[in-house]
């Protein structure tokens, strides 16, 4: 996924509000290869404390997004998040979900034009972000999947701690 598909939804409030939208490791615009959620909240966490981002009010994500805010949510850096909201399945530890998810994700990736079907029905202007995310998936290697794929499947809740003053 890249950053422009969660534009739509936060487009009502960007006269009120700073908003943020990264695309991960790997994903959009970023021509990494996505290594771990831990890694990249880690990124994410330097770059908002450089920047003098030390309070969100409200961190959206979705999918392995979702561990990334995590992470990022129990982080050591002093960064404050009032309300962090997670959508998607990238907390389930269900048996046999990982090759089951992987061999889902690398069928997407030998066919990725059948990206713009799944996602013919958000709301775009052009077919740029399908043109991203076709982009996205056919660089996604086998390697940077299974990353993906275990990091969905391994967060581990209960080494992991909030701190109730951040």
């Amino acid at each position: 996924m890249c950053h422009e598909l969660m534009l739509p939804y936060v487009a009502p409030f960007k006269d009120d509000y700073h908003i943020i939208a990264p695309d991960l490791t790997g994903h959009g615009n970023d021509k990494g290869q996505f290594i771990s959620a831990e890694k990249d909240a880690e990124e994410l966490a330097s770059w908002l404390s450089a920047n003098g981002m030390r309070e969100i009010d409200l961190m959206f994500s979705s999918s392995l997004g979702g561990v990334v805010a995590m992470y990022l949510a129990t982080s050591k850096e002093d960064i404050h998040i009032k309300c962090n909201v997670m959508e998607g399945a990238s907390f389930t530890r269900v048996p046999l979900i990982e090759p089951l998810f992987r061999i889902m994700m690398d069928g997407i990736r030998k066919n990725p034009e059948k990206i713009a079907k799944m996602y013919a029905s958000m709301p775009m202007t052009d077919g740029s972000i399908q043109t991203k995310l076709y982009n996205t998936m056919k660089r996604t290697d086998g390697q940077a999947l299974r990353n993906m794929v275990h990091t969905c499947n391994s967060f581990d809740f209960e080494n992991r701690s909030l701190d109730e003053k951040k």
